[in-house]
């Protein structure tokens, strides 16, 4: 008897043993495919039952996440545009969500109020390129009217590809970088700075002060210059009351805070049926009106 219990239970450990090994390959696998569709999207993250989704910035920890968007008509506050992706930022999403608009209510925006996430070099030239009319504020960054020896208190000169310095020097091609994946030049002047008496305040550069020129350089500083315009400014405060209520009414007041599907296509078109919903609400506020007038004008 006590020989046949010590078989048997040898037989159940080879099982549970085989078992064990056999979810650890299992799980191995899982990780190597994992491990190569990171690679493959260039990504440091990868949520295995929702692959589509990336990490991003939300109001607690970084989660994963997709980014919705809306454009939002300024005269009845009807939703006119709704999309969903998974870029981390809206860096690259001003002009697709302005064409997006257009489309839907078939003429382009006269203007379109957007924020700072939004005005990134590359979308600001090609909203310029396509003559759509942006109103938003440069990035803290690239703006710095407050700092006389900012980077946007330098001027460059096509004609002689040269910048002008505050000081009037003249700052010439020294040589070729990459900034955040795109090509820039840099431009210096060693001999000047070593004698400017205002350099403690320029610069901490044993070099000299080094200023970046990228592609988007010209559209930037057409945009920093049209921004000046206090009327423009005061527009720009319309901003938050025309589009924040519809993603405050959606996730504070209704209670939506988290997706209830899976996959970027199901997300889209239940972000869809939520602005859809918002649009039908403020439609049964203009017929409580009696009759007001629901033709949309863009903004």
């Amino acid at each position: 008897m006590d020989i046949a219990k010590a078989g048997s239970g040898e037989q159940e450990s080879v099982a549970e043993l085989s078992q064990d090994l056999a979810r650890k390959e299992r799980l191995k696998e899982k990780v190597q495919a994992a491990i190569q569709q990171i690679e493959q999207q260039e990504s440091s993250h990868l949520h295995p039952q929702e692959p589509e989704a990336r990490r991003m910035r939300t109001e607690g920890p970084n989660r994963f996440s997709y980014n919705a968007q809306v454009a939002v008509d300024s005269k009845k506050q009807i939703v006119i545009a709704a999309e969903v992706n998974n870029q981390e930022n809206d860096q690259a999403l001003l002009v697709p969500m302005i064409e997006a608009a257009g489309a839907n209510i078939g003429q382009s925006c006269a203007k379109t109020l957007a924020d700072t996430g939004y005005s990134t070099g590359q979308q600001l030239a090609q909203a310029q390129a396509r003559k759509l009319e942006v109103i938003a504020p440069l990035n803290k960054r690239v703006e710095g009217e407050n700092n006389p020896y900012h980077s946007s208190q330098f001027r460059y000169v096509a004609e002689k590809d040269l910048v002008i310095c505050p000081q009037q020097q003249e700052l010439k091609f020294h040589h070729r970088r990459q900034r955040n994946g795109v090509a820039v030049k840099v431009y210096r002047n060693s001999q000047a700075c070593a004698g400017c008496p205002v350099r403690s305040l320029c610069t901490t550069d044993r070099q000299g002060r080094g200023i970046d020129v990228g592609p988007y350089n010209e559209a930037i500083a057409k945009h920093r210059a049209k921004m000046r315009d206090p009327a423009l400014r005061e527009l720009l405060k319309q901003r938050s009351q025309i589009v924040e209520p519809v993603f405050a009414q959606i996730k504070e007041n209704g209670g939506f805070r988290r997706w209830t599907v899976r996959g970027l296509k199901n997300v889209q078109a239940q972000w869809s049926m939520l602005c859809i919903s918002w649009n039908l609400q403020k439609i049964f506020q203009f017929w409580q009106l009696k009759g007001g007038d629901l033709r949309l004008k863009a903004v």
